[in-house]
């Protein structure tokens, strides 16, 4: 299957099984935007814009359902970005064949399962660090990389008692923002700013727990991400420049 436009509005996908010497393809031909409603499914043996061009879904709309985008199953290889504010992503491998999630991924919830990769965004820039960004809840996360564990990027609080939180505004923001940090914990708390594909543009140490932060006149309107690390906990807010 290749999809040609640069982009696509979808209720569902579901990207059946295929066989290991004859893999399910799905190709790109451009840089290209998918908007999903409800849910993504790809089953084993799938290749997923493999060495593709740039390509993100967006899972985001105004229901209140959760929006799940799920990857069952071995020798599979996804190569997209995947956006999921309000909803989950949950990738298993298998013991007789891996996963390979290759992306910058911006999500709630993140449960992954055996032999489940995390690559750089290759596509993008191959010297982007690891841009894996789960939320509130890490089930199985041994089986991450632990080469990987230092780059991943966590979007919510990890659920335990005294975790660490944040909060900015105004946001959007032309430049300048209010940082409040909630923590209870003594460790010094680092702040970095990061651009939409995962790279770091600024870099604060020793931030107080409540003040005022600028972006760089130099960075432009779009979206950024506030990364607020204290100790081993981490809290990331997304940030919109209005100019």
């Amino acid at each position: 299957m290749t999809f040609t436009r640069s982009l696509i509005n979808l209720n569902e996908l579901e990207i059946k099984q295929g066989e290991a010497a004859n893999p399910t393809m799905v190709k790109f031909n451009q840089a290209t935007d998918i908007k999903v409603s409800r849910a993504v499914e790809i089953s084993k043996n799938c290749r997923i814009n493999d060495g593709g061009p740039r390509v993100t879904f967006h899972l985001n709309d105004n229901y209140p359902d959760e929006e799940e985008f799920i990857v069952d199953g071995k020798n599979t290889v996804v190569t997209v970005n995947i956006y999921i504010p309000h909803g989950k992503l949950e990738v298993d491998g298998d013991e007789n064949g891996s996963t390979i999630m290759t992306g910058l991924f911006v999500i709630e919830e993140l449960e992954s399962g055996e032999n489940v990769i995390w690559n750089k965004n290759i596509c993008v820039n191959p010297l982007a660090p690891v841009s894996v960004m789960p939320g509130s809840e890490i089930t199985n996360s041994q089986v991450l990389n632990p080469a990987n564990k230092a780059n991943l990027l966590i979007t919510s609080t990890l659920a335990v008692p005294g975790g660490l939180n944040a909060i900015i505004y105004p946001n959007p923001t032309s430049g300048e923002f209010n940082l409040k940090v909630l923590t209870n914990a003594t460790e010094p708390i680092s702040v970095r700013i990061l651009d939409a594909m995962g790279t770091n543009i600024q870099s604060f140490a020793n931030v107080a727990k409540s003040g005022i932060m600028k972006l760089s006149q130099s960075n432009r309107g779009g979206t950024y991400f506030v990364e607020v690390t204290q100790g081993k906990q981490r809290k990331v807010l997304r940030l919109v420049r209005t100019n």
